[in-house]
């Protein structure tokens, strides 16, 4: 399988398969759990750094 301008074999994947219907419903379930994963990091940091009572609050700003 050739790849799409030397991009790699996952470019040449999606490239033939980027449009099949399986494909983007799979990639759009992708992004939505890393967005969740990414809004939870940050509110769990959140807490952290406000609800510290050692060395991680007294340096951080809340």
């Amino acid at each position: 399988m050739a790849t799409a301008g030397g991009a790699g074999p996952l470019a040449a994947l999606y490239a033939q398969y980027g449009n099949h219907p399986g494909v983007v419903g799979a990639l759009r379930g992708m992004v939505a759990v890393t967005a969740g994963l990414i809004a939870a990091t940050g509110a769990g940091t959140q807490c952290i750094v406000r609800c510290a009572d050692g060395l991680i609050g007294w340096f951080l700003p809340s």
